[in-house]
């Protein structure tokens, strides 16, 4: 629900960024009371983005047994997310707070090549790791031969110099105005946007995220094939040779297996998130420049059908409370049900209130008055109430009191495991404890993740409710200002996911009681696992 306009009503008065220039952009005046309140949300964003990565890069830095090759792509890509956080976000930041640019056209420039850079640089990085969890995984005696700590370095200066390369030749060379330099040269002054043609917008696009994505894609297919195929290989040996070394070797196999499944989910979030800005990076240069009106309402049932996708996959409590029924109950079927169910519900509740405009009746001055030029989404308030009970407040209910169920379940299986761990100790009953142990875990995170999505959108969604109630008083900045907020649910994640690891919670207290000062400290022994060639996905 993008609100993101130049004006809804006319202004008492007209303020220029520069008021000795003719030619100044117009700067869009903002009540003196939200200035504190803004600044303080933005930089508490930028401040977690900045310590979070800063924490990582310390911790594989300074621990020796974190040195390792995956750490070290980790640890580049920890950098592009730091220096995102340090310069992109406050200038972004300042755009939108103050609506103008005040550091010049060379900074401008220099400004955009970076964003490119960093873009692009955080994907290659993605592609690299993706390779190094193939040698992981599908060639594991060859992996430390092959995957060295040089060959990772020259991976890692090959992935900057192509992305700076990609950026700054761009820009400083104006190569995405060829052919468009009359929208250059009529630009007004204090503004600072990337313009691309044809050609620049398919070559950037390519090289930043469809030549990457191929290859990942490619590498994960790879994957999926010979992980199965090992795990059915483990699967048959288990079943005559039952060692202990045997034993590890499964357990080894089965966690390559799931590193291979989540990384596989966050190339489908990556790819779902990407796709349609870079579709749009390269067609919208082609029609040249159409209205946006019809990308704001496909990201709007973007955010519904999100909604709708995370109470689909609120199934594990099927799954955790009805473990002997859960493969009668949840089948393909069923599940392809809820899919479809899912897209539906959300079609319908996007397109039928944009294109019957119901979320303008009774507020059809608002939409005869609005200027031309502009293209908002304001709602009525018994449409912004339905639509943010669709699209937030029935599936979050619904997940807090599945998750509510989950934790109560998990804590009473968790004692009787417990229990019954003092009176038998066969093999079978130490894999049943250590499943339900993992289940437990597998609930708790899950509710983290919830708690992050609520955390981040629930300030829009309350915005979206109040203020048509309010007679819409919260000017445009507002809604950008929350919706802001929401993207950072991309950058708390890697956050949250990165406290799980024992290593890392262990690396924040050494950080924080001072003991990373002390002598040989930097030898640490984080986890007993010294074959262990990956520790943070």
């Amino acid at each position: 629900m993008d609100c993101n306009s130049s004006c809804t009503s006319a202004p008492q008065t007209i303020q220029f960024c520069y008021n000795s220039v003719n030619n100044s952009c117009y700067k869009e005046s903002r009540p003196a009371y939200f200035r504190p309140l803004l600044y303080t949300i933005t930089w508490t964003v930028i401040l977690l983005t900045i310590i979070g990565n800063l924490l990582v890069i310390i911790s594989i830095s300074h621990f020796k047994q974190l040195h390792t090759p995956t750490n070290y792509l980790i640890l580049s890509l920890a950098i592009t997310d730091l220096l995102m956080g340090g310069f992109i976000m406050p200038q972004k930041m300042s755009q939108i707070i103050d609506t103008c640019w005040y550091y010049g056209d060379f900074f401008c420039k220099f400004y955009l090549g970076t964003v490119i850079m960093l873009c692009t640089a955080s994907i290659i990085h993605l592609s690299v790791i993706s390779l190094d969890r193939y040698y992981a995984v599908c060639h594991p005696l060859s992996y430390k031969v092959v995957v060295t700590v040089s060959v990772t370095v020259y991976f890692i200066l090959i992935s900057w110099i192509l992305s700076a390369l990609t950026g700054y030749t761009i820009i400083f060379l104006e190569l995405n105005m060829k052919g468009i330099e009359y929208i250059y040269r009529n630009r007004c002054i204090g503004s600072c946007i990337l313009v691309q043609n044809e050609a620049s917008g398919l070559v950037s696009s390519l090289l930043s995220f469809y030549i990457p994505g191929f290859i990942m894609i490619c590498i994960y297919l790879k994957i999926f094939t010979v992980a199965k195929r090992q795990a059915k290989s483990i699967q048959d040996i288990s079943q005559h040779l039952q060692t202990n070394e045997q034993k590890k070797d499964a357990a080894f196999q089965k966690k390559e297996t799931k590193a291979a499944k989540t990384l596989a989910i966050v190339l489908g979030v990556f790819l779902l998130c990407w796709l349609p800005f870079f579709l749009c990076n390269i067609i919208n240069p082609i029609l040249n420049h159409p209205c946006s009106c019809f990308i704001s309402m496909v990201s709007t049932t973007g955010w519904m059908s999100s909604s709708s996708w995370i109470l689909c996959i609120s199934y594990p409590i099927f799954f955790l409370c009805f473990p002997l029924s859960y493969k009668a109950f949840v089948t393909m079927s069923v599940t392809v049900y809820f899919i479809l169910s899912s897209w539906i519900l959300s079609a319908l509740t996007g397109y039928i209130i944009i294109f019957f405009e119901l979320n303008i009746k009774g507020i059809e001055h608002i939409y005869r008055n609005r200027c031309i030029g502009n293209c908002i989404l304001v709602q009525n308030e018994a449409s912004g109430l339905v639509s943010s009970l669709l699209s937030f407040y029935i599936p979050g209910f619904i997940m807090i009191c599945i998750y509510v169920k989950i934790f109560r379940v998990a804590k009473r299986q968790a004692k009787s495991i417990k229990d019954l761990s003092q009176h038998v100790q066969t093999n079978e009953q130490k894999k049943d404890a250590a499943s339900q142990r993992k289940e437990t875990k597998a609930a708790k995170t899950l509710a983290i993740v919830l708690g992050v999505f609520l955390f981040c959108w629930l300030p829009f969604f309350l915005c979206n409710i109040i203020n048509p109630i309010l007679n819409h008083p919260a000017p445009p900045i507002t809604t950008d200002i929350l919706a802001w907020i929401g993207y950072m649910n991309s950058t708390f994640n890697p956050l949250v996911y990165g406290f799980f690891y024992s290593w890392f919670r262990k690396c924040l207290k050494i950080i924080a009681l001072g003991k990373i000062f002390k002598a040989d400290s930097s030898r640490t022994k984080l986890f007993k696992n010294s074959k262990l060639n990956y520790v943070y996905i």
